[in-house]
């Protein structure tokens, strides 16, 4: 099913989204930073449906990455993008699940300071500076058995390792792992 959404996640990577995600007893919200076209917002707003625990916020201006916008387009355009998104988790029994937040990460940060955050999706702006701000907006809300997973943490997104390894050596991380380019740590 998840192959006839358009994303960039595999339905392996998705199957351990959704894992992770519906198997958290920590109760809270779960926010994906980088939705695109929808398909690992289909693993986690359907673990969040089914576990019943909390929210499910996804976050995307639907503008695709600074100077990388050529690699969102579909079919030539950026225009139809949130339309394709909303359409695609419609199709799925899904969209009921979904807390679309269709604006900058800094706007959606402010829209939801206030919820808890059980659990994290970075899959947005893979630029040092981009992941930086991630961690800066959104980490306040994580508390102790938070779960965050960084997307693509491999060297062919070297300012998002810099971002990241920066952050770990500042945090206290209860477990951490890693499993095909994901990274996984557990606060």
């Amino acid at each position: 099913i998840s192959l006839t959404v358009p994303g960039m996640i595999t339905p392996e990577a998705g199957k351990f989204l959704y894992s992770l995600c519906y198997l958290q007893d920590l109760e809270g919200d779960v926010v994906e930073i980088g939705s695109w076209q929808g398909r690992s917002s289909t693993f986690l707003a359907r673990a969040v449906k089914e576990s019943g625990n909390g929210n499910f916020y996804a976050i995307d201006h639907f503008g695709g990455n600074v100077g990388k916008e050529e690699f969102y387009k579909v079919n030539g355009s950026l225009a139809s993008l949130k339309d394709n998104f909303i359409d695609n988790l419609s199709r799925l029994d899904l969209i009921d699940a979904v807390n679309l937040l269709d604006m900058t990460n800094t706007e959606a940060s402010e829209k939801i300071k206030d919820r808890k955050i059980r659990f994290l999706f970075i899959d947005g702006d893979h630029t040092k500076s981009g992941v930086r701000k991630d961690i800066e907006l959104f980490f306040p809300q994580l508390e102790k058995g938070s779960i965050v997973v960084f997307d693509d943490y491999f060297e062919g997104f070297p300012g998002l390792i810099e971002a990241v390894d920066e952050i770990l050596e500042n945090i206290e991380v209860d477990k951490i792992f890693y499993h095909r380019h994901t990274l996984v740590i557990k606060l």
